[in-house]
């Protein structure tokens, strides 16, 4: 018997400094960043990162209906030490209730964020793109850092 492909979650970051500053990763205020963000980031560049994930749902008798729960979830802080840029996004399910005590319908979220923090507000920005329709759902963010 032949063994099934192990299911991976594929997230692909775009992340664009469009400022004339170097921003640096601040791994003091965040210890679980993963070390596929990169220690720098170079005025008016762009950096690919790809972090893969376990996409499987825990195997739980007990069902929370209604909250959210998380799968998969990453974040680091890029400061320039003036401003700083948080980035953060994260895969969540919820078991919703159906019908005639019919199995629970699963629904999934992803939540992404970059959000700017300090006393030069600097203009931050995430969009979220699906690069695949079917399960684990693979998903592209662009994180975008501009002066105002």
């Amino acid at each position: 018997m032949q063994a099934q492909p192990e299911n991976k979650l594929t997230f692909t970051l775009i992340l664009s400094n469009f400022t004339d500053s170097i921003y640096w990763r601040d791994d003091v205020s965040l210890d679980d960043t993963p070390p596929a963000f990169p220690s720098k980031i170079m005025p008016l560049s762009t950096q690919l990162i790809t972090i893969k994930g376990n996409p499987q749902l825990p195997q739980s008798i007990n069902i929370e209906y209604g909250i959210r729960k998380t799968i998969f979830s990453t974040q680091a802080i890029y400061t320039n030490y003036s401003q700083a840029v948080h980035i953060n996004t994260a895969f969540q399910y919820t078991h919703r209730k159906r019908l005639n005590h019919r199995s629970p319908k699963v629904e999934f979220f992803w939540e992404h964020h970059a959000q700017s923090i300090g006393k030069v507000p600097i203009f931050s920005q995430s969009f979220l793109e699906a690069t695949s329709d079917c399960y684990p759902y693979n998903y592209c963010m662009l994180a975008i850092i501009l002066n105002r």
